[in-house]
């Protein structure tokens, strides 16, 4: 009897794959990895969360879960700014591949396979982002080079809990400068927004209803060798592009779209290569 209770268990740890697992979780996303993994949790200020899970001290495999608690309304967005302009070592220097739509855990998901240089060797990497309410969920799973690609066994077990936490009553002017904050720590600020613009700051006014941005224009070098007259009429010609700039912006931030709706205006500082000011575009909330 003692001999076919050992069989059963022996073929029960084949079937789950050889070994015990364990379930570890980051904010509202959790994973099952076997139990010799090292775990390590981490808490990103008023970024979010952050996981880290690897296999060894020496590791073929590393796993990287972020529960970033900003609200981004666009998946495209959020693998451009939380992983593509990411200077963290994860990301920095990596050879990016294409993105493609896909499903994670039930929701929708933007994935994108890249290598990387990780601890002097070569990484095949995989990076999912999900958007969940107030809150985007950025999955990283890298293997070594030459070694199984096992992360379709691990997505199983990925499970992520809908965003149904009461949100805090905060003004829009408050919850702006809050993403602006959260923006500035994860050096978000730089992104190319094409066209050789760049996104150098979002912010709001401390006395008016006014949602900043700074805008810079890779092209000009120094905005000091322009006239008065010459800045005034670039202006002029600047303004429709601008506009159409900011309609993409408000729909990719929710929080520059409850300004809008609120009846906030957009002050846009237009400033060179070197970030100094060229010229000023001022927009009444009627345009947006």
């Amino acid at each position: 009897m003692k001999k076919v209770a050992l069989l059963f268990i022996f073929l029960l740890c084949i079937l789950m794959g050889g070994y015990a697992q364990k379930v570890s979780k980051c904010g509202l996303m959790s994973v099952s990895v076997p139990n010799g993994w090292q775990v390590q949790n981490s808490d990103i200020g008023a970024l979010g969360k952050m996981l880290m899970l690897m296999d060894a001290d020496r590791p073929s495999y590393i796993y990287v879960l972020t529960e970033y608690h900003a609200e981004v309304e666009d998946l495209d967005y959020a693998m451009m700014s939380l992983v593509r302009s990411n200077q963290a070592a994860f990301y920095k220097g990596a050879v990016w591949g294409k993105t493609e739509k896909t499903k994670l855990a039930g929701y929708d998901a933007l994935k994108m396979d890249y290598s990387n240089i990780i601890f002097g060797e070569k990484h095949l990497c995989t990076v999912y982002c999900v958007i969940n309410g107030s809150t985007t969920d950025v999955l990283l799973f890298m293997r070594k080079e030459g070694k199984p690609n096992i992360f379709a066994t691990t997505l199983k077990t990925i499970k992520i809990a809908e965003d149904a936490l009461p949100k805090k009553k905060v003004s829009a002017r408050q919850e702006l400068r809050n993403f602006h904050d959260e923006m500035a720590k994860n050096a978000v600020f730089g992104r190319d927004l094409g066209d050789g613009v760049k996104l150098n700051n979002l912010d709001v006014s401390d006395t008016e209803d006014v949602v900043i941005y700074e805008f810079g224009i890779q092209g000009i070098e120094d905005g000091n060798l322009i006239s008065s007259e010459e800045k005034e009429a670039y202006a002029q010609r600047l303004r429709p592009g601008i506009l159409n700039v900011l309609k993409n912006l408000r729909r990719n931030f929710k929080i520059v779209g409850r300004c809008i709706d609120e009846g906030y205006d957009v002050k846009v500082i237009i400033q060179d290569k070197k970030k100094k000011e060229v010229c000023v575009l001022r927009y009444k909330n009627a345009e947006l």
